[in-house]
This record gives C-alpha cells, structure tokens and sequence, in this order.
C-alpha cells in the first residue's frame, strides 16, 4: 500500500490532506448502490451485475479508504514486492490512486472521460486500466 500512496503522491503532484495518509479498511461492506456513484455503470451496479471495488467519500476527514475483501486481500497487497501477479497489483494501484483523488477534490461525478483515472470504474481493459505511469513503474 506503501507504493500506491506513493504512486498518487506523484501522479496527483500534491501531497495528500490526510493525517499520516489514508489507509484502508478491511474488511468493508459493500455499499449500497445510493451510497456510491458508479458513473455511467450505476445501472449496472443496481442491477447486481456490477461491484464497487473501493470507494472513498469526498471530504471524509479521515481520508479513509473502503475495501472489501472479496476484491482485495490485504496479505497479498502487502506482500506484492515478493511476487504478486503484477496486474493485480497495478489494478489496486489505479483503484488506491483514484480513491485518493477524491481526498483531493476529484469527483466521479460528472467524469465523461472512460480513459481518466477518476472515471467511475477501473477495471482490467477499461481505458483507465494501466492508465497510472507512477503504477507501472512499481514491478511486483
């Protein structure tokens, strides 16, 4: 998680307005689909067809970051420098860097771009997948 941090760090060129940075809580319920916005996806998401894989709530003062379990599984993300699938790694990276824009004032809300980073959803083969240089260059 280190990594990613860091990887927003840079990416976003900004420190982050979060006490000793944001960390994660495992593990998360899911959220309803009122409780998030899933973007152009929201339909997808209400259907049971779609699930959030993190969310972070714009101006949350704890800078605190969802993630359930059943996308993510903290031993292994902690474990990524000895060998981790490397796409799952850069995924999670994506995801922590877009959760961690909201800290920032970045909003789902209103992002039409699918190739941005603060598009609603990230998933393997979606424009915004790999879409981090800061994520690609951590190797796991």
């Amino acid at each position: 998680m280190e990594s990613a941090e860091a990887a927003a760090r840079a990416y976003w060129h900004t420190t982050l307005p979060c006490p000793t940075g944001a960390h994660a809580v495992y593990p998360a319920t899911l959220p309803t689909p009122n409780e998030v916005n899933a973007g152009p996806d929201q339909a997808a998401l209400r259907a049971g067809t779609m699930e959030v894989q993190a969310w972070a709530a714009y101006g949350d003062p704890t800078c605190t970051v969802h993630l359930p379990t059943v996308d993510w599984d903290q031993q292994v993300l902690e474990e990524h420098e000895s060998g981790i699938d490397a796409n799952y790694y850069h995924l999670f990276c994506d995801v922590w860097v877009h959760e961690l824009g909201h800290f920032l004032g970045h909003l789902d809300e209103g992002q039409t771009n699918p190739a941005s980073i603060e598009y609603p959803t990230i998933e393997e083969g979606s424009p915004n997948y790999n879409s981090v240089p800061e994520c690609l260059q951590i190797v796991a």
